[in-house]
């Protein structure tokens, strides 16, 4: 019964995405794809390397939802929009079918289950340790260049960066005070330094919980800043990359490697402990 219902919800996706006269492999229920075009070298990406890649992704009505940014690039690790490189050689450009519960794991954006989308891929090289250690000196230096513009522009001292990231209140609460094994419900958004917002609570349909304590939810910054908040806090935090998401970006794509983020929290309530262990 259950290999029924996988080719059905496969028959769904194909029929629902197909193009005419244009051949799709199939992979599962979620993802097909064609080559568009390959490469010579017959060179296919390994896990654990690191690949500059073009990256579109679009609607049916060739509405953009992301693109990759110059000399992108991606570490293969098999969490991200990278395990679609599974099906690709270094040269090759492809073209994946993508149903949106797909996506939606791997984009911090909402997306129609059922419905499909396209990605454009082409991996245009793997890089040498060389290069990589070069690439990774320059967006260090980049990154601090950045900063230290933003900074200047407010007037924010750089020992104000001591505990790794600069912290400003805009408002202290008077509610219960967060504690180990806490659940804190949190309203936010992120930013770049240009403004441009990456991530919101405002697009989801739930407050952003965290169990406070439980390693691995949240970035390093979030763990150290949530510390003895109080029901109601508001603030905000400019957290370089060594305290946001380090010198290989999100997991999803959207925060480059070595970028420094804004965000700005509120806590909106806190769930203490004793009252849901009881």
């Amino acid at each position: 019964m259950k290999n029924i219902y996988l080719i059905i919800f496969s028959l769904i996706f194909y029929w629902g995405c197909k193009e005419k006269n244009t051949p799709y492999k199939q992979v599962n229920n979620q993802i097909a794809y064609r080559l568009i075009s390959f490469s010579d070298e017959d060179k296919k990406c390994r896990l654990f390397n690191i690949y500059q890649a073009d990256i579109i992704i679009h609607t049916q009505q060739d509405s953009l939802i992301y693109k990759s940014k110059f000399k992108e690039q991606y570490f293969f690790d098999n969490q991200g929009l990278d395990t679609l490189f599974n099906f690709m050689h270094v040269g090759d450009s492809m073209q994946f079918m993508l149903r949106g519960d797909f996506l939606a794991k791997h984009l911090e954006k909402s997306f129609i289950d059922t419905v499909c989308y396209f990605a454009e891929i082409k991996i245009k090289k793997e890089l040498t340790q060389e290069e990589i250690q070069q690439s990774s000196a320059q967006l260090e230096f980049n990154e601090l260049y950045q900063l230290k513009q933003f900074i200047d522009s407010l007037s924010i001292p750089a020992e104000d960066f001591a505990q790794g990231y600069f912290e400003e209140f805009f408002k202290y609460g008077t509610g219960d005070t967060l504690s180990y094994g806490d659940v804190a419900f949190l309203n936010y958004y992120g930013t770049f330094l240009n403004g441009e917002v990456f991530d919101s609570t405002a697009t989801k349909e739930n407050l952003f919980d965290y169990t406070y304590g439980v390693k691995g939810q949240v970035i390093p910054a979030f763990e150290k800043a949530l510390f003895g908040k109080v029901e109601g806090d508001s603030f905000r935090l400019i957290i370089p990359s060594m305290y946001a998401f380090g010198e290989e970006g999100s997991s999803t794509l959207i925060v480059p490697p070595a970028t420094t983020v804004i965000y700005y929290i509120k806590v909106d309530s806190i769930l203490k402990r004793k009252n849901f262990m009881q």
